[in-house]
């Protein structure tokens, strides 16, 4: 589970062509589709609509964090 959560805590940075990737490009093209899968799989319906449109794993992720941190009130408590 530790390699599919890598790109998710790490990030990595896209490819920028359309054309043949590196092989470093397509591992971590790789990582990143499986740890967002995995992600999205354990995500309730409304929670899924929220942040499906995110391409990066690494941001799906950060935002993840943000919305379950709750409003400033709710920290504070």
């Amino acid at each position: 589970m530790e390699s599919y959560l890598k790109a998710t805590t790490e990030g990595f940075t896209p490819p920028t062509k359309d054309t043949a990737l590196t092989p470093l490009e397509q591992e971590n093209k790789k990582w990143n589709a499986k740890a967002k899968n995995h992600i999205l799989r354990g995500l309730y319906k409304n929670m899924f609509n929220r942040v499906r449109n995110y391409k990066d794993t690494h941001e799906l992720w950060t935002e993840l964090c943000a919305l379950h941190e709750g409003t400033k009130s709710e920290r504070e408590e």
